[in-house]
């Protein structure tokens, strides 16, 4: 075979990658592209091959999905020219039954095997079709890089997969399948719909997860054994495979959940890995925010600086009449009072209306005139130090705004 050609030589088939019930899967080269394709040829003594190789094709033609396989070309005329058969994309990697004959798989790659599965389930649900054998001999898998979004399983053999009435949730034509993963309306002839291929999924998951067929045995033995007795799903794999397994493969039809439902759990399960930021040294630091203060008094901002100087004597006024000898007599000029205005009071001491200034900025002003004081009596200490023995006296710094006013008036009431 591995010589033979199909379509007037532009399929060369070579070695066998696959065999079922009613055909073979050839890796073959399509010499007119340049490409490697696979070609299910149908075996000629299948009395049905030909028709179902074209309800296949057929079917897989409509359908668009990055978990399925892609047909490419088709020959169905069952003459005795050739056989019929099936060009399909080749999926280089073995299929899920191949890799379990090695033993169970890692919890990891069952969830993305059913993640992948489910959602082309979901896909397929909603075009109205069934598949009607999920096994794991019909899940090819293939290497894909992580979080490429490209689908490592791919689920394909639609050879018997029918169309069915969304509304009785029923299919038409002969309930047909592998025994191990029938599910149990399956079993008893029973109408048939989504939850069917869902708990197959089930079985296959769990197969995955145990290396073991859940009703291992005879055809007969397997499908009565599903009526009498649930798949036994192991303690050690956990809460949330015990819970979604339970659902999966749950006795009535309405207590499975649907496909859509399955690849969202799936989806759930998958954490996110940490991020940790780390800063490179050497680099700029990060912004970081600053108070800044000014270094000398005379740089202040003007919100704190501008004041007028009416009321700044004022309020100098008020506390030394409240507290007698609290400042120096020298260090205080009354500002004139308006006539009719009560002792100690100014135009430009109350605002209008009446109201008083707030006590914060009292107490502000209180302070200042307080540093203002000391500074009065260090000058005139100094001043007096100097009387007797230097002629000269050295010149006061200038210090602007009223704050200077003042100093200079004290400094011109201390000279001798």
């Amino acid at each position: 075979m591995s010589t033979q050609s199909l379509a007037d030589g532009r399929y060369l088939l070579g070695s066998v990658v696959g065999t079922g019930g009613m055909a073979e899967v050839y890796r073959a080269r399509d010499t007119r592209l340049g490409r490697d394709v696979a070609v299910k040829l149908f075996r000629s003594g299948a009395a049905d091959g030909v028709s179902r190789g074209s309800d296949e094709a057929r079917l897989l033609a409509g359908l668009h999905h990055p978990g399925l396989v892609r047909v490419l070309d088709m020959d169905s005329s069952g003459t005795s020219s050739g056989p019929t058969y099936l060009v399909m994309e080749l999926v280089e990697g073995p299929d899920l039954g191949a890799l379990l004959a090695d033993g169970p798989l890692s919890p990891e790659a069952v969830r993305l095997a059913g993640w992948d599965v489910a959602r082309t389930l979901a896909y397929i649900h909603q075009q109205g079709i069934l598949h009607r054998d999920i096994k794991p001999s019909n899940i090819l898998t293939r290497t894909t890089e992580p979080d490429s979004g490209v689908f490592g399983y791919l689920l394909t053999d639609f050879g018997i997969a029918r169309f069915y009435d969304a509304a009785r949730q029923t299919a038409t034509g002969q309930t047909i399948g592998t025994a191990a993963y029938l599910s149990p309306e399956q079993a008893r002839g029973a109408a048939i719909g989504t939850p069917t291929d869902i708990y197959s999924l089930g079985l296959v998951l769990l197969e995955s997860l145990t290396g073991a067929r859940a009703f291992p045995g005879t055809s007969l033995e397997t499908a009565v054994a599903r009526l009498n007795r649930p798949p036994e799903i192991p303690d050690t794999l956990g809460p949330k495979w015990q819970s979604l397994l339970s659902r999966m493969t749950a006795d009535r039809p309405d207590d499975r959940p649907t496909a859509g439902a399955v690849a969202a759990e799936f989806a759930q399960w998958q954490t996110p890995e940490p991020h940790t930021e780390v800063l490179p040294t050497g680099g700029p630091a990060p912004a970081r925010f600053q108070l800044s203060l000014p270094d000398e008094p005379g740089h202040q901002p003007a919100r704190t600086t501008v004041m007028a100087a009416a009321p700044a004597a004022t309020e100098m006024q008020q506390q030394a009449d409240a507290s007698p000898g609290a400042y120096p007599p020298a260090s205080v000029s009354r500002p004139a009072t308006p006539a009719g205005a009560p002792p100690g009071a100014s135009s430009a001491s109350r605002p209008a209306g009446g109201t008083r200034r707030p006590a914060r900025r009292r107490h502000w002003l209180i302070g200042v005139f307080a540093a203002v004081a000391v500074l009065a009596l260090g000058v005139a200490s100094a001043v007096g130090l100097n009387l007797g023995g230097q002629d000269t006296v050295e010149e006061l710094p200038a210090v602007p705004g009223t704050t200077g006013e003042l100093l200079k008036e004290l400094y011109e009431r201390v000279q001798p």
